[in-house]
């Protein structure tokens, strides 16, 4: 994968060499300069290119994109679960759910009409002859389990779930950084040289993966697999380097989701998205 700051030079190149880019009823004389757009601004562009064509790509194939989270479970007679915080907030859409607590696993059937549910309002639980077992449902950001649970079972529901990607930043660790030699921490700069921190949501860098492009411990590329909201702490799947690890003066850089082959597609777009916004002001 590109880092950000390569792929922001690659748009700089677009803009000022693809002529035929621009959109229609635009001068084919009007060639955009490098500086024309701040860094801040084509990486907004390449943020939302990034989104969108995870979106399509999903579309497409639920399993491309698709991890699991095994955090919930039944609590007795409560039908709704909140799943607004898995992932970071990132999820989505919900592709299935496997019951872990019966032999071999239970894949859950969706129930789509929301009118069911109101059919299923009528019908007591403990009836048999209902048609509802092992059902959900999505209402919002709460998974409906039916027949509502009459038991508590812990961290029985394995959810199977597309992921948006996370907002690419770039940012120098923060003063005061627990990565040192030997640990698999660094803190995210709440201040960012190019982009923001997404600072709210718990585990919301969580499966992003970042690389250390200058200083200390450059070339090393990490996945992220906690992000604490209130320190900004991220912790990585595996440690850095011994004696490599990276400092507050290294540069570190929040990777795009889709893989290299995609980042011309994801370039173009965020030119295309540059340019009818240079030509709507």
């Amino acid at each position: 994968m590109s880092s950000p700051r390569v792929m922001i030079a690659n748009v700089r190149d677009m803009l000022e060499e693809e002529e035929d880019l621009e959109p229609s009823g635009v001068g084919k004389d009007v060639v955009h300069q490098p500086g024309e757009f701040t860094d801040a601004e084509i990486l907004h562009a390449l943020n939302k290119a990034d989104t969108y064509l995870c979106k399509k790509v999903m579309g497409q194939d639920e399993q491309f994109f698709e991890e699991t989270d095994q955090t919930l479970g039944f609590i007795a007679d409560q039908r709704e679960y909140a799943f607004g915080t898995v992932h970071g907030g990132r999820i989505f859409k919900i592709t299935a759910i496997e019951r872990t607590d019966v032999n071999d696993g239970v894949f859950m059937d969706f129930l789509q009409k929301f009118q069911d549910m109101k059919q299923y309002d009528k019908v007591d639980s403990s009836i048999a002859e209902t048609p509802y077992r092992n059902h959900f449902y999505i209402r919002g950001m709460n998974i409906g389990i039916l027949p509502t649970p009459g038991t508590t079972v812990a961290t029985n529901m394995k959810l199977y779930y597309n992921v948006l990607p996370a907002k690419m930043h770039v940012g120098k660790p923060k003063t005061g950084t627990q990565a040192q030699s030997a640990t698999n921490t660094l803190i995210l700069n709440d201040s960012p040289l190019i982009g923001r921190l997404i600072r709210r949501i718990t585990d919301y860098y969580r499966g992003a993966v970042i690389e250390i492009t200058s200083g200390k411990g450059i070339g090393q590329i990490r996945t992220i697999s906690a992000y604490d909201r209130s320190t900004q702490v991220a912790t990585m799947s595996s440690a850095w380097d011994t004696d490599n690890a990276p400092n507050s003066e290294s540069i570190y850089e929040i990777l795009p989701q889709l893989m290299e082959q995609y980042e011309e597609v994801l370039e173009l777009r965020a030119v295309l998205s540059l340019l009818s916004k240079d030509e709507s002001t």
